[in-house]
This record gives structure tokens, C-alpha cells and sequence, in this order.
């Protein structure tokens, strides 16, 4: 049973069906895909939504069923040249039929209570820092020193050790800590959080370093942390609906709302889910930068007064 939409009684861990030993914990669960990792992409965008167990069952079997009404197995965003593949589920259909199709589907996700997660990056302004500033931005971990000689009234030099490499070339791993970041901001002390990602040849081995490199450093709100899967999108229905999104957002971006139609109504749904969506830049990186130069002072500087 679930209790205000968070604290369900189940088997196991994930799935949440499944499992032998009988549980009473907060959990939540966050559906995420990637979108903008070409390489001529503007942004890189790796987003999705969290929600209760009690929400994800529900909008599975909603989801379901207006595919099942259309005969699609699987619901992948189409375009109208698609439409005359001969493995195509849309071959065949009238213009308007697709347009009624999306709405059924964006109809589920506007009545769920799921919540966006995730944000993009701004791929040129990521490339236009340093390679160490990429490091860090991309989840390095630093190891501080700092020297001051006595008497000087110099401020004292500080240096970073990287114990581990981050991904300097990499946008997308920027995307993936941002999402995990507000995953934990939506989490409840005492929760955990289980993610589960649309499966990626390229970046599927990265994150799982990552993210274990997270609970390793326990980095803030590591304790929340849970499961880590990828899974086809064939097989999780909620994959879909993060796909959905990461892409509409991404292309929304690009062509700076300049979209067809069918993206046009997609994307005002997502927006009613979440009217302002983050974007990292070089106003926001350098945001960020000069966070992480005020707290290595503030540590310090005790240490200086010592």
C-alpha cells in the first residue's frame, strides 16, 4: 500500500514488484533518458521524471492501453517519412491519426503526478572552458591543497589534486550529474531514489562508475542514493515517457520553439510539468565555479588560523 504517494510496502528493491524479503521504506523511482549527444547537437540534455511506485503503476497501465488501442508496441517519437517503412507500427495512418495518438499519450503524463528531472547543457559554452574546469563540472574528484608563505599578504595558493578524471569531453556527464542532483533534491531525508536508464553502449559503463564514485565520496544526499539499472525502452513503458521528453526539450531549444506542431502540443504539456527548465551555460558554470572557490576557502581558512 502507499501512503501521501511515497511510502510503499513491497518486495525488494527494484523492481518494485519483485524481490523476496517484505520492506516498509520510502522509495521513489526515476525513469531518465539522454537526448543531444551527437556530434553536431547545440544541447545535451539527460532528463526524465520521479515519482511514487503507486504513480509509475498507474500511468504504466494507462500508457498501456492507448498503445494497445493503436496496435504500437513501442512508442517512439514519429515523423512523417516513418510512416512508409515497412517495420513501421504507423504505416498506413492518416494525417490526423497521429496527432490523436500523442494527445492520448500526453493526456497520461499531464494526469500523473510525476515530476521532471534533469536539465541540458549548453555544448558550446562546455567546450569553451578549460579541460580542468570540464573535469570538475563533470563530477572530478578534487583533493585541495593550499600553501601560504609566512608573512606574506598574498592570499594562499591553491591547487587541485584530481583523484579521479571526470569527463572533459564528455557534455553529456555534466547532463547526468545535474539530473542526479535534482533527483536527490526531490527525494525526502530518510527516501531512497532508484534510477533506471534507457540502455547506451557509449555511456552506460561512464555513469555507473559515476555514480558509484558518488556514494564512495558521499557526496550531498549520497545516503539517498539506490539502485542503478539501464534497461531496454521496449521493456520499461516509463523509459518511453523520458525519452519523449528529453527529446521535445532538446529540439525545443534548438530551434528556439520554432517547432512542428506535434512538438509545438508536446512541448506545452512538459511545460505545465515544469515552466523553467535549467540550462547550463557559461553564466551558470561560472556560477558554479565560483561556489566551489568560496567553499575551499571557507575550509581553509580555519585551518590557516590554526
Amino acid at each position: 500500500m502507499t501512503r501521501k504517494g511515497r511510502y510503499v510496502a513491497g518486495r525488494g528493491r527494484y523492481p518494485y514488484h519483485e524481490g523476496k524479503h517484505l520492506i516498509v521504506v520510502p522509495e521513489l523511482y526515476a525513469y531518465a533518458d539522454e537526448s543531444g549527444t551527437g556530434k553536431d547537437d547545440q544541447y545535451c540534455m539527460v532528463a526524465g521524471f520521479i515519482a511514487s511506485p503507486r504513480q509509475w503503476h498507474s500511468l504504466k497501465k494507462a500508457w498501456r492501453n492507448v498503445l494497445d488501442a493503436e496496435g504500437v508496441p513501442t512508442f517512439h517519437f514519429f515523423s512523417r517519412a516513418s510512416w512508409q517503412s515497412s517495420t513501421s507500427p504507423y504505416r498506413g495512418w492518416t494525417p490526423d491519426r497521429p496527432r490523436r495518438f500523442l494527445a492520448s499519450l500526453l493526456w497520461v503524463i499531464q494526469r500523473h503526478r510525476i515530476n521532471p528531472i534533469g536539465g541540458l547543457v549548453n555544448v558550446a559554452d562546455f567546450n569553451d572552458m578549460s579541460p580542468d574546469m570540464r573535469r570538475v563540472v563533470t563530477g572530478a574528484t578534487v583533493r585541495w591543497r593550499w600553501s601560504l608563505t609566512p608573512g606574506a599578504a598574498d592570499d594562499p595558493s591553491v591547487h587541485a589534486d584530481f583523484r579521479t578524471t571526470g569527463a572533459p569531453s564528455r557534455p553529456y556527464a555534466a547532463a547526468f550529474n545535474l539530473l542526479i542532483e535534482e533527483a536527490l533534491a526531490r527525494t525526502p531525508d530518510g527516501a531512497k531514489v532508484h534510477f533506471t536508464f534507457d540502455r547506451h553502449n557509449v555511456y552506460e559503463g561512464f555513469a555507473r562508475l559515476t555514480y558509484a564514485e558518488m556514494i564512495k565520496q558521499q557526496v550531498p544526499g549520497w545516503e539517498k542514493l539506490g539502485d542503478l539499472i539501464y534497461a531496454a525502452s521496449d521493456d520499461h513503458d516509463p523509459l518511453q515517457v523520458a525519452d519523449l521528453y528529453a527529446y521535445i526539450i532538446t529540439n525545443w531549444m534548438t530551434r528556439q520553439g520554432a517547432v512542428t506542431p506535434d512538438r509545438f502540443q508536446a512541448a506545452q504539456v512538459f511545460f505545465e510539468k515544469r515552466k523553467r527548465i535549467r540550462v547550463q551555460n557559461t553564466a551558470s558554470f561560472e556560477n558554479l565555479l565560483e561556489e566551489m572557490d568560496t567553499e575551499v576557502m571557507n575550509a581553509i581558512v580555519p585551518e590557516m588560523l590554526r
